[in-house]
């Protein structure tokens, strides 16, 4: 009989050991970048799904009540001073739409500043707002903040989208908008979509809505001169659910252009991906500012360009690269002129 002796047995030496190692961690990177690819790739479907989200919630708004929601609305209340007077944005009006019915019928319309200001210690509509998350108003690529710090009615804060309104171009065929007028340090035109205290429908958009934007992508930040990030969203600090702080609209003649405020839309003056932050920090005229982004431009995350959705309801990516005149044609919806490929 033959008996087998256990100390026959072997193990891995130390050398096999690091040479399996070695080769596991080899395999490792590289599955690591495509599984990042992989993880980004579903991010940046998301991010059009939501877009698309959007889309269809514009056009059923206005298959109900045949026009596209205002775009940032002033509140007009008595006896407040303007600058806190600063209604709500289109993001109210589509929440609906959006399946948000039940929280949408606990507004209080009348508040105090407007449905949005929850920056008012006494708008009720804090409590209804206050630390609500909605995913569909997300970019989820995006790094930026997804709430504003405390707000005086809503100490979790409110909703910081990273999708914009689009209100026009400053220009139309490279000369100055005559449907604009400056606005708080900026621009602000009314030749887009989603413009100030008016609604616009189908029968206003003479480009056609295969040739005209209406929301676009911010959700990226822009960079300082010494390399710090900045936040340059048009939700600036107060939220989604803002509008603006004066009545009237631009290139109408009633619009007080040294003093109001608008935000959650935005009027194209700049080219995709303008993330450079150095006239934001500089001040002045540039519709960029901590307090001023009437300007602030469509951008993104995503490499080489940024999402936006058609006034047809369908969504684009519109590289960085597209011609300047181009992207202003495309933001307004009434030039005119012909638009070529992007």
């Amino acid at each position: 009989m033959t008996t087998l002796s256990l100390t026959n047995r072997r193990g891995f030496t130390l050398v096999e050991m690091l040479v399996v190692i070695a080769i596991i961690s080899v395999l490792a990177a590289l599955l690591l970048p495509a599984v990042q690819q992989a993880r980004e790739a579903a991010r940046r479907t998301q991010c059009v799904n939501n877009l698309k989200q959007l889309g269809l919630a514009m056009h059923n708004y206005h298959d109900q009540w045949k026009t596209f929601p205002i775009g940032a609305q002033h509140s007009q209340t008595p006896g407040l001073a303007y600058t806190l007077d600063r209604g709500s944005s289109f993001f109210v009006a589509l929440l609906p739409f959006l399946d948000q019915s039940n929280l949408f019928n606990e507004l209080n319309v009348a508040a105090t500043g407007g449905i949005g200001n929850v920056d008012i210690p006494t708008n009720v509509n804090g409590v209804v707002f206050d630390g609500q998350r909605f995913s569909v108003l997300s970019c989820p690529s995006s790094p930026l903040p997804q709430m504003t710090a405390p707000l005086a009615s809503a100490p979790e804060g409110v909703m910081m989208p990273t999708y914009v309104g689009i209100s026009g171009a400053a220009t139309k065929g490279g000369i100055p908008n005559p449907d604009s007028e400056p606005t708080y340090k900026g621009v602000m035109a009314s030749s887009g979509i989603l413009v100030p205290n008016r609604s616009v429908n189908f029968a206003d958009i003479s480009d056609g809505t295969t040739n005209t934007m209406m929301i676009g992508e911010q959700s990226a930040y822009a960079t300082t001169a010494s390399g710090g990030k900045l936040d340059l969203r048009s939700g600036n600090s107060h939220g989604a659910w803002v509008g603006s702080t004066g009545s009237g609209t631009p290139g109408g003649g009633n619009w007080f252009c040294t003093n109001y405020q608008t935000w959650n839309i935005t009027t194209v003056r700049y080219p995709v991906n303008s993330l450079d932050a150095t006239a934001a920090m500089a001040g002045g005229a540039s519709g960029l500012g901590p307090q001023d982004g009437a300007n602030r431009p469509i951008q993104s995350i995503h490499p080489g360009g940024a999402n936006v959705v058609l006034a047809d309801g369908s969504v684009r990516f519109v590289g960085e690269s597209i011609d300047y005149t181009l992207l202003t044609n495309l933001a307004n919806r009434d030039d005119g002129n012909e638009l070529g490929d992007f």
